[in-house]
């Protein structure tokens, strides 16, 4: 985004200090300013609003861990990839601490696990009566992500 975008304000955050340390080479890398902020969702986020967010959130279930590739298991860090309430939990409590950085013309778009859709769309629906709130798919016809237009 911010390659794509030079005269934007880009912010990025994470959790982990290490996946900071690697986006942060890959912006030197790339030539690009962004604004890294370590945080749990928007804990530690200044107040500011956003045109734009875009998330890739942990919202894997224990119960789907078999289903996962060897690959993500051996070398994707658990905080990255799991969280509670069948994989929802992350998403419901970023609804609603994104409520104070978002203007009534943002764009929010996250990842999903494939069986989510409904449920993460019924989510922000929630906490964002007015907006219009669609899945996409993927290449292969899964639901692959959300996005909702305020």
């Amino acid at each position: 985004i911010a390659k794509m975008n030079p005269t934007n304000h880009v912010s990025a955050s994470d959790i982990s200090s290490d996946a900071l340390e690697v986006a942060k080479a890959n912006a030197l890398a790339h030539q690009v300013d962004i604004n890294f902020m370590e945080s749990n969702l928007f804990e530690q986020i200044p107040p500011q609003r956003y045109d734009l967010i875009v998330s890739n959130p942990p919202y894997i279930s224990e119960d789907e861990l078999e289903l996962m590739d060897e690959s993500v298991k051996k070398f994707e860090p658990s905080l990255a990839l799991f969280a509670e309430d069948n994989g929802l939990a992350i998403y419901k409590q970023m609804a609603r601490q994104m409520q104070a950085y978002v203007t009534n013309t943002s764009m929010i778009i996250v990842e999903i696990g494939f069986q989510q859709g409904k449920a993460v769309k019924d989510i922000f629906i929630d906490v964002f009566p007015q907006s219009t709130v669609n899945v996409q798919k993927d290449l292969n016809g899964k639901d692959r992500y959300v996005q909702i237009e305020l």
